[in-house]
């Protein structure tokens, strides 16, 4: 199988993290964003499975390397799909920009899990999806549809009951509220 290629959706600028308004500033919550988005790129970078990261954005992203698509504002999901038949063939990793504890080694067995089929890395509520490999599927991959949001990681499941379920702390931590920031800075993220 050739190198996988990573799709990384980035929120624009003012409506990043905005469940943490009460947290944190404006400025603090780009900040964070940009801080998590940066990991995980940098984390994808050092995934040997990786070979292509595209950044699906409003607004370009100044970094060497990577690929930017433009979010036309039609939704994540259209976006995502857009980006998915922009991206061609070969197997795709979609994953969120705001797992502060990703490592090298939830990446590998994500695909690993993936490599032949689906594989889902739901958040750690088990509601929500964070991850998604897509990989060689005989066209099957081609059939399921993104549609992240509430409820996300049953709606994902219900599509391909045969998926790899890949749950790892990682892969799992996203910070959407003040708790979640809590964790992940108590597990040793640091959000400056």
């Amino acid at each position: 199988m050739s190198g996988w290629t990573a799709i990384v959706p980035m929120k624009a600028v003012g409506k990043r993290k905005t469940r943490l308004a009460g947290h944190l500033s404006g400025a603090g919550r780009e900040e964070l964003s940009e801080n998590l988005f940066y990991h995980v790129i940098s984390t994808l970078k050092s995934a040997a499975g990786v070979a292509r990261i595209i950044i699906l954005s409003d607004g370009p992203v100044l970094m060497a390397g990577y690929d930017w698509i433009v979010d036309g504002g039609t939704g994540l999901n259209p976006e995502l799909e857009r980006t998915r038949a922009l991206a061609g063939a070969g197997p795709q990793l979609i994953i969120h920009a705001d797992l502060p504890l990703l490592d090298v080694a939830d990446i590998d067995a994500l695909l690993a899990a993936g490599a032949d089929g689906i594989a889902l890395a739901p958040d750690s509520a088990g509601t929500g999806t964070n991850a998604i490999a897509l990989g060689r599927t005989g066209g099957r991959a081609g059939d399921f549809k993104l549609c992240f949001g509430p409820g996300s990681f049953a709606r994902h499941l219900a599509q391909a009951p045969e998926a790899a379920i890949v749950r790892r702390a990682g892969l799992g931590l996203d910070v959407d509220t003040a708790d979640d920031l809590d964790e992940a800075i108590r597990r040793g993220f640091s959000d400056q």
